[in-house]
């Protein structure tokens, strides 16, 4: 889903991917991307009776400044996605079990915080020189192509 979502890397302007320790984010990005063309390193929380105790930070292909890598961004971003999207908590009346309604509702989500929510009247799509100025959900639904 993420290869349909970015920029096709190169290996002169890679994609950097920062996540957990899980094993399975390796052979994903294996098998949508070149190696050579992805910075991916891990955050991995070392716990002790269910607290985090300390935080092992490691580059798997590439090279990320230790100091890039973290996850604060990311568990902030998933929080958000759990507080909105009921279906990325549990199964509740929202719930979706097609692939595609979680995916159209994973779009919805994204265009509203790329395009309308703002920080101190900038959005990220500002940031990324995609947009000129925040967007309104009206602006969205009626534009004409």
């Amino acid at each position: 889903m993420i290869k349909k979502r970015v920029r096709n890397p190169t290996r002169k302007n890679k994609l950097k991917i920062i996540s957990d320790g899980n094993k399975q984010n390796i052979e994903a990005i294996k098998n949508n991307f070149e190696v050579d063309c992805v910075n991916y390193a891990q955050v991995i929380k070392i716990r002790k009776d269910q607290i985090v105790v300390a935080l092992e930070k490691r580059n798997v292909f590439g090279k990320t400044n230790e100091d890039e890598i973290t996850m604060h961004q990311i568990d902030s971003y998933c929080g958000t996605l759990r507080e909105r999207i009921p279906i990325y908590v549990r199964e509740t009346k929202a719930f979706s079990k097609k692939r595609q309604n979680i995916e159209n509702r994973l779009d919805i989500y994204q265009m509203y915080r790329n395009f309308i929510w703002n920080k101190k009247g900038v959005t990220p799509a500002m940031i990324e020189e995609i947009a000129k100025r925040p967007l309104t959900w009206e602006a969205i639904i009626t534009k004409r192509y």
